[in-house]
């Protein structure tokens, strides 16, 4: 009987531990704004207004050659050049002002 208990006991402790460690998680979550989630549900419209950049001239097909590599590395320069000519360790780099988000 004295097994029996202890292994209730186990049990109940690592719910207890399950659930304090998932509260934890859900507070330091919403503590944080969730300023990146755009799963959250406040933005459902701007969801349908995201523009994702295609780049035609990359294609996931085709051949590696040496137009292509300088191609690559063009773009890469230039993504590279915005990102560092930009204060991306502020906390106002993903605002949503920032990012062109309009929340109501």
């Amino acid at each position: 009987m004295k097994n029996n208990n202890n292994f209730l006991i186990f049990i109940a402790l690592v719910m207890i531990i399950t659930f304090g460690l998932a509260a934890w998680g859900m507070k330091a979550y919403y503590d944080m704004n969730n300023m990146t989630d755009l799963s959250s549900p406040k933005y459902k419209k701007v969801r349908k207004n995201i523009n994702h950049e295609k780049d035609k001239k990359i294609k996931p097909t085709g051949k590696i050659n040496k137009k292509f590599i300088n191609l690559v590395d063009r773009k890469a320069k230039k993504y590279q050049k915005q990102i560092n000519s930009e204060n991306v360790f502020d906390e106002n780099s993903i605002s949503d002002t920032t990012l062109g988000i309009d929340i109501e």
